[in-house]
């Protein structure tokens, strides 16, 4: 039968070669390989990643949130948080609702952003409810020898027990606080040594704020 070999009822064996999958290895371009496949789906987005803004509250210790992103990670008014940033630093602080702040930022003061390792607007840093701090037995907070120079007051009763007294504020060790001396107008600048328990605690009313010890070099920061 002629037809068939004009291409009739049977496939010639050039188009069985067109009709094939293509097995082929993907293209090549250079040191690059061109992938056929469908591009990745973007990663969700991580609820606790937010980024930093100026908080527009004076007390250092507060955290700024909206009302609904509190509800999603499920925290309360005067919840203390976990605060993650760059360079695995973390800070503890107490939580707010701000009106106006959007739900993918959080407010933050100067000193809680440089505990939490942000250097500048927009750095991104992770919150947590912290349910687990408890009340400190004791902490240990020396001054940055460079910011005492012309203090000649008691550190502990002049700036620390009214930083401290009534407040419940949370800290963890590595804080930077910083306390202005009320004669001079000068801050003076401490760090949090240790905690009792460690890595961070509130300052209770029986906590024991130690500040026996050296001031610090600059380099200790």
């Amino acid at each position: 039968d002629h037809s068939r070999l004009r291409g009739g009822d049977a496939a010639s064996p050039g188009a069985a070669l067109a009709n094939a999958p293509d097995d082929s290895p993907p293209t090549r371009v250079g040191s690059r390989v061109l992938d056929k496949g469908p591009p990745p789906k973007p990663k969700p987005p991580v609820p606790h990643r937010l980024s930093m803004v100026p908080s527009t509250n004076d007390d250092p210790s507060v955290v700024l949130m909206n009302k609904k992103k509190m509800k999603q990670l499920d925290l309360f008014e005067a919840d203390t948080v976990l605060l993650k940033g760059r360079f695995g630093m973390q800070t503890v602080g107490v939580v707010m609702a701000a009106k106006g702040l959007p739900a993918d930022q959080v407010g933050l003061s100067p000193t809680t952003a440089r505990n939490a390792g942000c250097r500048s607007e927009g750095d991104r840093v992770k919150v947590y409810a912290c349910p687990d701090i408890r009340a400190g037995t004791r902490v240990q907070v020396l001054p940055f020898e460079d910011t005492v120079r012309n203090f000649d007051g008691d550190l502990a009763a002049d700036l620390l027990e009214p930083y401290f007294r009534d407040n419940f504020r949370p800290v963890a060790e590595g804080d930077v606080i910083r306390v202005v001396d009320e004669s001079t107008g000068n801050t003076v600048e401490c760090l949090v040594v240790e905690t009792e328990p460690e890595n961070y605690c509130t300052v209770a009313p029986e906590t024991v704020v130690d500040v026996e010890g050296e001031p610090l070099p600059r380099s200790a920061d």
